[in-house]
């Protein structure tokens, strides 16, 4: 398992092991750009690339090794359950050089989403689980942790106020908080929307995850409605500090997977010069929420939502 045939030859399903001196030197040059600054652990720019991983070119040709390889690195549910519903993912939208593509992500089950993210920006998974740790460090601090959980809080109680009518007490919030912060610490439990939301103060640039708008079950039926899905942007920096590309990434769940899974989403390099594909930020029609950004528009002096992305993400207008 994990492994795909091509020209006679074997090829791993992760990026990391295609070149594993490569990938260890990749973790090393990031582990020494880490630095600390107002409580958040966060990468020096020289370690953000502009845009993110891109596919070599040479995987268009259909039949040819680069091709099998390509075939052997994404994750075939993923672009199935997001075919129709995300566009530029899938057959559906746009145009080959329009597509984004996810791939697989392997590794230990319940850090998929800082594996995810590091394959989409360096094309090596979180092994030494740098990514983890910073957004654990983060989170943790007294400074930038409190900053968070103000956002945080906010939003858990505006969606159960919205959706069950339910104020929750002091106590709850804090026992709440106090699950997310043990989940970030603890290797084998999966992570939630407020980690996301740290990660992208980490590495100091907007994060897109895209999902179905329902938790479905075993079944199909629609359990519950999607809590991850959203612009998750570095709203602790100032926007000139940040890099304006985002990573995409996808949440998908799969047969018997009660936790879903994080994936990559990448594009492909084009002719020389041409600029890589852009990341929508619509799902099914709609813009998708911007989240945990209670106090951004004060703070930053935005008029809108719309405004605040404006000045964390180079936004492209269709049409």
């Amino acid at each position: 398992g994990g492994r795909a045939m091509a020209d006679g030859q074997q090829y791993k399903r992760t990026l990391s092991d295609v070149n594993p001196q490569l990938a260890s030197e990749a973790r090393l040059a990031l582990a020494e750009d880490c630095r600390v600054e107002h409580g958040i652990v966060y990468l020096e720019k020289q370690s953000q690339p502009r845009y993110t991983f891109l596919l070599p070119s040479e995987a268009r040709n259909k039949g040819s090794t680069p091709s099998k390889v390509l075939s052997s690195l994404l994750d075939r549910h993923v672009e199935s359950t997001l075919d129709g519903i995300v566009e530029g993912v899938g057959a559906r939208y746009g145009s080959e050089r329009s597509r984004l593509y996810p791939l697989c992500t392997r590794g230990e089950k319940h850090n998929c989403l800082l594996n995810a993210a590091s394959l989409g920006l360096w094309g090596v998974q979180d092994r030494d689980l740098l990514l983890r740790c910073s957004v654990c460090d983060t989170l943790l601090s007294p400074i930038a942790g409190a900053r968070l959980r103000r956002r945080w809080e906010e939003e858990l109680r505006q969606v159960n106020e919205a959706e069950f009518g339910v104020e929750l007490t002091a106590g709850q919030v804090e026992s709440e908080w106090r699950d997310e912060l043990d989940r970030i610490r603890a290797p084998d439990v999966s992570l939630g929307a407020v980690h996301v939301m740290a990660l992208a103060q980490v590495l100091r640039r907007p994060v897109v995850v895209f999902a179905e708008p329902f938790v479905r079950g075993s079944g199909g039926d629609a359990l519950d409605p999607d809590r991850f899905a959203g612009i998750y942007l570095p709203l602790m920096w100032h926007h000139k500090a940040c890099v304006k590309a985002p990573l995409a990434m996808a949440f998908t769940f799969q047969s018997g997977d009660a936790c879903g899974h994080f994936s990559a989403l990448v594009g492909m390099e084009g002719a020389p010069g041409e600029p890589p594909p852009r990341v929508s930020l619509m799902r099914q029609g709609e813009i998708l929420p911007v989240r945990f950004v209670a106090e951004s528009r004060e703070e930053w002096g935005a008029a809108d939502v719309q405004q605040l992305l404006a000045m964390y993400i180079d936004v492209v207008e269709d049409g």
